[in-house]
C-alpha cells in the first residue's frame, strides 16, 4: 500500500481544517492573490445563490411568496417601479 502526499495539493493544506485556520491563511496572501480569491468567492456565492432560488423554486418553498404578491396585486395594493 503507497502513502499519498496531497499535502499542498491545488494549493489546499489537508491541515487547514477550521475556518480560522483558514482566515489566517488568507491574511498571508498578497495583495494580487487575495483580490482573485475574492472575485471567486463572489461569484461561488452568487452561483450558489442562483442553485438555492432555483432549488426552492422546485420545491415549491417559495410558493407562498409568490400566492401572496398576485393577492397584493389583485387588491390593487401595489404600485409601479419607479420611472415606470
Amino acid at each position: 500500500m503507497h502513502k499519498v502526499d496531497n499535502s499542498g495539493f491545488l494549493g489546499y493544506s489537508p491541515r487547514m481544517t477550521t475556518l480560522k485556520e483558514i482566515e489566517t491563511a488568507i491574511e498571508k496572501l498578497p495583495r494580487e492573490e487575495f483580490f482573485a480569491l475574492t472575485d471567486w468567492v463572489r461569484t461561488r456565492s452568487g452561483d450558489e445563490w442562483d442553485r438555492q432560488i432555483e432549488d426552492d423554486l422546485k420545491a415549491g418553498r417559495l410558493d407562498h411568496l409568490a400566492l401572496h404578491a398576485r393577492k397584493e396585486f389583485l387588491a390593487g395594493k401595489t404600485s409601479a417601479f419607479p420611472g415606470k
